[in-house]
């Protein structure tokens, strides 16, 4: 019973710092598959963790997002040279304008919401500990610019806690993407990896 306890607290935090996952894939993979994906694999299992844990049935439409990320790179490694550089450049479009605000949302909205809720901890204490674990997954890349995806959580958190609607999260979340998106990439393609 103890073991159960401990191990079910150690999936709890790796679901409020899903950084620790990302940090674990990036060292194992290391160069094999790109930083995208890599992030995209780091969210899906925190997803899948959080998800088993809480016997959570949003799972699997989660999970249907995400299946999109390897479905893709199976046609990648599957497709001719001509179809892959486009695959390439649409594969970075669907994971950064749609599954990774999708898995985002489900972690640091829903999941963290349930957690904290089911402890009863306050709502304004689900704002700042969300927004901070969101802020400190992109850390890892942005330094110090991530502070504006903290006051970008916390937006995000308070429409959550005024709605209680995921969809409506994700809605903005992929609206805020695309907008970044417009403004820095459609002068000149620079995808990741």
């Amino acid at each position: 019973m103890i073991i159960r306890t401990l191990f079910l607290k150690f999936l709890n935090l790796l679901i409020l710092f899903p950084g620790i996952v990302y940090l674990i894939v990036e060292k194992w993979l290391k160069r094999k598959i790109g930083t995208t994906d890599k992030y995209v694999l780091s969210l899906s299992v925190v997803c899948l963790i959080g998800s088993i844990v809480h016997m959570d049935p949003y799972f699997f439409g989660i999970a249907g997002i995400s299946l999109l990320a390897v479905f893709q790179v199976f046609i990648e490694t599957k497709s001719a040279n001509l179809i892959r550089a486009e695959l390439l450049k649409k594969k970075f479009l669907i994971c950064t304008l749609i599954v990774i605000p999708v898995l985002e949302e489900f972690i640091f909205r829903y999941m963290i919401y349930r957690l904290l809720l089911s402890r009863e901890i306050p709502e304004h204490f689900y704002v700042i500990l969300s927004s901070l674990t969101f802020a400190f997954l992109h850390y890892y890349k942005l330094k110090e610019k991530s502070f504006y995806k903290f006051v970008f959580g916390v937006v995000l958190a308070v429409i959550f806690l005024l709605s209680k609607n995921l969809f409506m999260t994700i809605f903005v979340h992929i609206a805020f993407n695309v907008l970044v998106y417009l403004i820095k990439y459609t002068e000149s393609y620079q995808g990741f990896e």
